[in-house]
């Protein structure tokens, strides 16, 4: 404490701004790594609950996007003022390549539109 009380006034506030900014990046970092979200084409879509459907939601390209996937496993995509689908979701094991590296923890999933996959 008298190592503390020796400090002249410069050198406390770079010490108590050290500390603050220690403490600013620590509650930060703790936000940042709590999102729960999915890559696509290097963004993050966050998923949400809406009706009886989940809607992935991010900014793609600079433009707003949204997946919404109903109960019956169906999935349309919006792009700015764009509408892709409806497609259908089958889950399918062989839809993975198996030289993927964490394949066997994996679900593979088929689009299709249709008879189109």
């Amino acid at each position: 404490m008298e190592r503390i009380k020796s400090l002249n006034g410069y050198q406390k506030c770079v010490l108590i701004f050290m500390v603050t900014m220690a403490m600013v990046f620590a509650v930060v970092y703790s936000i940042i790594i709590s999102k729960v979200g999915f890559e696509y084409k290097n963004t993050i879509l966050v998923p949400s609950k809406e009706n009886d459907s989940t809607l992935y939601s991010g900014k793609i390209q600079g433009q707003q996007a949204y997946f919404t996937v109903s109960e019956d496993k169906t999935v349309i995509f919006q792009q700015g003022d764009r509408t892709y689908g409806p497609y259908t979701r089958k889950e399918d094991p062989t839809a993975i390549s198996k030289d993927e590296e964490m394949s066997e923890y994996m679900t593979g999933v088929e689009l299709h539109q249709g008879e189109d996959l």
